[in-house]
């Protein structure tokens, strides 16, 4: 709906067309109430399309769309709501994409930039820092479309960007000025054709900019996308090797260029849990360096940061068990990192819609972790993912150690039953490995992953 509006502000006649129906949209239409905007509900007509000097889809839809296709052929622009914030953005964009860590980074590089203003300005600089704004958007829900014509040109944009809107943007030809990949692994199968267009999507967001790319040196596939950056290029990692120029080194992390080093912050700076996050914290303190925050800035920010909301996010103790939100976990990579942050007794809920994903490096995980009691497995992937842990722990048997795999048919269930199950001192990990698109009580479904969080708590918050 940002394109509608920022279109109609410029005198457009726009119509808005939806496969879905009126009752299914409504809070999307009340956005518009009193707009002067055209709406075509519950189906498309190619007409619309063939009619159109300019059309805005969404990121969602896949490539080869034949309305598009029709737009195109009658001599329309396709574009997104994302390139029109790039072509009308005057300010510094860093674009962070990954298939995991990407929103944490970006909230991460936000605060390390914000907290800049305020460490690193002296009193002469006070009332230019005043003026200076950090703004965080893109796949995060708030579209900063709306916001245009408020960012200056001294302004920082944070994004995080998903591979729909990193394909749209390379057809046009854009890439940010500051660019990161947290690092690529199997995803969104079910969209994307394969595994190749998948990470073409991804590099996209580096590959017509000659700015500074950061990228995982951990990662294979984005070690190998290296070669390809043409700008300023910063590799992170945990280890200290030479690939990398961010690193950690004992307590510290540290940037070595031009034969320099610098201490950007202190391992233990970072509050969150997993080695994963200490990565993200990386990535982040290279990209916020790079746009200018001071090493003070990034370690005051790292030790206030208590992370993002659905992401491995703490959410209540119940009689000694700890019991954690991490809904965004929608691949098997996920789960797996918040699985290796834990070395207590563990629960975990699983399971959902799927994504086209393996679960086998998932099972192997569960199977070579002894400290995982109990698996709940839910939703319609729930047999795919019994069947690999039970495959795994065949692979690998352990005599000494009982893992329960238990078909839950309520998402409820779970919950209610781990509070009987779990000893003090246990944790209760709700992180799915799948999509949220399921039904979790008879005739009700998740919207999306916040639902399913937000559901999440409100069962831990009714445990007695």
């Amino acid at each position: 709906m940002a394109a509608a509006r920022f279109l109609i502000k410029r005198g457009y006649d726009v119509l808005v067309t939806d496969l879905r129906k009126e009752t299914e949209l409504r809070e999307s239409i009340e956005e518009l109430a009193g707009s002067p905007v055209t709406f075509c509900l519950g189906e498309h007509r190619e007409d619309d399309f063939r009619d159109a000097h300019l059309v805005v889809k969404n990121p969602a839809v896949k490539p080869g769309n034949p309305y598009v296709t029709a737009a195109r052929e009658t001599g329309a622009v396709v574009t997104s709501e994302m390139n029109l914030f790039f072509e009308h953005c005057p300010a510094t964009i860093i674009g962070i994409t990954g298939s995991n860590g990407k929103t944490t980074t970006a909230y991460m590089t936000a605060r390390m930039l914000e907290e800049c203003g305020v460490v690193e300005q002296t009193e002469s600089k006070r009332q230019d820092a005043a003026r200076k704004r950090i703004w965080l958007g893109g796949n995060l829900g708030r579209p900063l479309l709306d916001d245009v014509e408020k960012i200056a040109p001294d302004d920082i944009v944070v994004l995080e960007m998903s591979s729909f809107q990193l394909m749209d943007l390379d057809a046009a030809g854009r890439s940010p000025a500051i660019a990161a990949i947290t690092n690529i692994t199997p995803n969104h199968l079910d969209w994307h054709k394969d595994m190749a267009e998948y990470v073409r999507a991804k590099s996209a967001i580096f590959r017509h900019s000659a700015g500074t790319a950061v990228l995982n040196a951990e990662c294979p596939i984005t070690a190998r996308l290296a070669s390809h950056v043409t700008g300023s290029l910063l590799r992170f990692g945990l280890g200290e090797t030479r690939d990398r120029e961010i690193f950690i080194r004992g307590n510290c992390a540290v940037l070595r260029t031009r034969g320099l080093e610098t201490t950007l912050f202190l391992v233990d700076d970072v509050r969150l849990p997993g080695k994963h996050n200490l990565a993200n914290a990386l990535c982040a303190a290279a990209l916020a360096h790079t746009a200018g925050a001071t090493p003070e800035a990034i370690s005051s920010a790292l030790r206030e940061f208590r992370g993002v909301e659905h992401r491995l996010e703490f959410v209540r103790d119940v009689r000694g068990i700890r019991y954690y939100n991490d809904s965004i976990a929608t691949t098997p990579e996920s789960t797996i990192a918040a699985i290796k942050s834990f070395d207590c007794p563990a629960f975990l809920l699983l399971g959902g819609s799927g994504k086209g994903l393996s679960y086998d490096e998932l099972s192997e995980t569960i199977a070579a972790s002894p400290h995982i009691r109990t698996v709940y497995v839910t939703g319609g992937e729930a047999t795919r993912i019994a069947d690999a842990i039970h495959s795994a722990c065949r692979r690998h048997p352990d005599p000494k150690r009982a893992l329960v795999v238990e078909p839950v048919a309520r998402f409820a269930d779970a919950v209610e039953r781990s509070v009987r199950s779990a000893p003090p001192g246990a944790v209760f990990l709700m992180s799915p490995a799948c999509a949220s698109f399921y039904e979790y009580e008879p005739g009700k479904r998740f919207r999306n992953f916040e639902h399913r969080g937000e559901y999440f708590k409100e069962l831990v918050a009714s445990l007695k």
